[in-house]
């Protein structure tokens, strides 16, 4: 009987712990799906006069090509590392870079810098890049600047002190960056900025300057003020990067059932949109873009999200195919980067 009884305890344990674990799992699915509004809410929008291009309509990451050569003599040897560090933190914003060792964007590129040369807009056969995921943007990084300058000072002048006395060395390390973001195909130049970076450090030296590797300080103080200038140009690059190529998407479909206005755009989570994320309401046309207002992300899917407004003049002005567009505020940048970005 004993045995029977604990046998029965274990079975409505597991039970329990069983329909503990579902009604959690329940709990957070609840939590996180999101039912979009009934058909019957949806409501007519007026057509856009400008109309994307299908394959922006599919709801994938922001694609890029990014590419980085130097104008210079790279005495910090840091196009390599820019050109790692970039695009890695690129990717874990959610932007999709094409592989510069594929052999395809190897002759994309050269297409493109011939075009560039040629002054004329980028002319390829769609039906070579059939099935790809269309190219948003050809980013160029330019090293402009990358060098060491040594400046040796002697000691203080001291007529009572006995015995050699150290002067001083000073290694400062100035770097320059230009990036270009190009529009696939036109080559129109859409956004162009520096970064400026200088680092400097000084050792005790007897008489003059020495390489910079000569002591293990000196090679020390000279990691540490690249390694410096590499993530500065990298972060503040990078944040100002992100910053114009945040996820976008369009507006597909409009529901109300007159008291909540609800919007569904052709982006999700897959194209890097997040729920509470703020946008901004953009009208694109001949002339160029016009901001209509702003709006926030309610619920999000892979490939679709929500958006609500409650603006009535926004609400009279969206149309069907205008964009939205994730908006960082300037502070985003950092004091920082702030003072080293020059925008062109």
């Amino acid at each position: 009987m004993r045995v029977i009884l604990q046998y029965t305890l274990i079975v409505f344990m597991l039970f329990g712990l069983s329909a503990c674990s579902t009604l959690k799992r329940t709990i957070l699915d609840s939590g996180t799906s999101y039912t979009p509004p009934p058909e019957r809410h949806l409501q007519p929008l007026e057509s856009s006069d400008w109309t994307p291009h299908p394959s922006e309509l599919t709801g994938q990451a922001m694609k890029i090509i990014w590419n980085i050569d130097s104008d210079v003599r790279d005495q910090l040897t840091l196009t390599e590392s820019i050109k790692e560090d970039v695009a890695h933190y690129l990717k874990a914003e959610g932007i999709q870079i094409k592989d510069p060792k594929d052999k395809k964007t190897k002759h994309l590129i050269e297409e493109i810098e011939r075009a560039r040369r040629n002054a004329s807009s980028l002319s390829f056969s769609e039906a070579n890049h059939e099935g790809e995921q269309k190219v948003h943007y050809y980013v160029k990084g330019s090293l402009t600047k990358s060098s060491l300058e040594l400046e040796y000072s002697d000691p203080v002048w001291c007529p009572f002190c006995e015995g050699k006395r150290s002067g001083s060395c000073e290694y400062e390390l100035e770097s320059g960056l230009q990036i270009e973001v190009l529009s696939l195909p036109s080559l129109q130049r859409v956004k162009h900025f520096s970064v400026q970076g200088e680092e400097s450090y000084s050792v005790d030296v007897f008489g003059r300057c020495a390489r910079y590797n000569a002591t293990s300080e000196s090679a020390n103080g000279y990691q540490e003020s690249r390694s410096d200038i590499v993530e500065n140009l990298v972060d503040c690059s990078g944040k100002s990067l992100e910053n114009f190529l945040s996820p976008q998407a369009y507006i597909e479909k409009y529901f109300s059932d007159g008291k909540k206005h609800i919007y569904q755009i052709s982006s999700g989570s897959a194209a890097g949109l997040k729920e509470g994320d703020d946008l901004g309401v953009l009208r694109k046309s001949s002339v160029g873009v016009v901001k209509l207002g702003e709006a926030q992300i309610i619920a999000v899917q892979p490939y679709k999200a929500y958006i609500a407004v409650n603006d009535k003049k926004l609400l009279e002005e969206i149309r069907l195919h205008d964009q939205v567009k994730v908006e960082y505020t300037d502070y985003t940048l950092g004091l920082a980067c702030i003072r080293i970005v020059t925008e062109h």
